[in-house]
């Protein structure tokens, strides 16, 4: 019974782990408005609980243009992310950058 138990755990580990909850996909689907919910998966604009991940798609790259909730942290593969004046955009967990990925 122990032996079934150690095979059976990993593979419930990385079935559930990509389901989980937390992170935000940057999609550009709507524009470049970072404050659009139809612009992220889950559709809805990234907060402090979330995890935001951007990556060079060819879609529009984010465009942040006014103080947005705060996010967790901030995974970019690539791609642009503009704050224009005036506007905030605050990472609390921290920043993590993969200069031209994927090209």
């Amino acid at each position: 019974m122990m032996k079934m138990a150690k095979f059976v755990l990993p593979v419930l580990l990385v079935v559930v782990s990509p389901l989980m909850a937390g992170d935000a996909i940057w999609q550009g689907n709507s524009g470049s408005d970072w404050a659009t919910a139809g612009n992220w998966d889950p559709v809805a604009v990234p907060t402090i609980s979330e995890d935001v991940r951007i990556f060079s798609n060819g879609l529009a790259a984010p465009v942040v243009s006014s103080s947005v909730p705060n996010i967790g942290t901030l995974s970019m593969f690539g791609g642009d992310l503009t704050v224009n004046s005036g506007a905030q955009l605050t990472v609390v967990g921290g920043t993590w950058l993969a200069p031209n990925a994927g090209e």
